[in-house]
């Protein structure tokens, strides 16, 4: 696991030796879980957030909104190590969540 601290280093959190390498602008996803869009979780993730924002670029996406299939449990997934099912919105999730450099969940 890897923490940021104020001069924008990175250090592995279990031997806390700086820095192992600098870090520029980061992808940060924010995945709101809440189905109330001002309520208690999507406020604190807004506090998270919106300092960041100036320094990094943020995604918020509000999972509630989202249109996901249920998966078949079909396994092929483990094969093709993609899912074979009609791309919907998990998938797009997924590929973000790769794609990112932090991840921030509130349910």
């Amino acid at each position: 696991m890897y923490s940021i601290d104020g001069s924008r280093r990175i250090a592995c959190s279990s031997c806390r030796r700086w820095p192992l390498k600098e870090v520029g602008t980061m992808k940060i996803l924010v995945l709101n879980g809440s189905p109330r869009n001002n309520g208690t979780v999507a406020s604190l993730l807004r506090a998270v957030a919106e300092p960041l924002s100036s320094r990094h670029e943020v995604e918020w996406i509000d999972v509630c909104g989202l249109d996901m299939k249920y998966c078949a449990a079909c396994m092929v997934c483990r094969e093709k190590e993609r899912c074979i099912l009609p791309e919907d919105d998990a998938q797009l999730v997924g590929k973000k969540i790769q794609e990112a450099d932090a991840l921030v969940v509130g349910t």
